[in-house]
């Protein structure tokens, strides 16, 4: 019985090691915020050139609904 709760005790331990060390998403979601970001204040400024340079960088991130 000791045996079958150190061995899951190990697996569990080994793959929350591993989830923390394969989070590569961060950077691009972090682009998506930074364009709808940037798109929010340019609405706010009504500038019609930065919400189409807004609208052309989001699209570079590739976010789709």
């Amino acid at each position: 019985m000791k045996k079958v709760v150190v061995f899951i005790l190990s697996i569990l331990s080994t793959f929350s090691a591993y989830a923390q060390n394969s989070s590569a998403d961060s950077m691009t979601i972090q682009s998506v915020i930074d364009a709808c970001i940037a798109m929010r204040e340019a609405v706010a400024d009504n500038d019609s050139a930065a919400i189409k340079q807004s609208s052309i960088a989001l699209k570079k991130t590739g976010a789709t609904s």
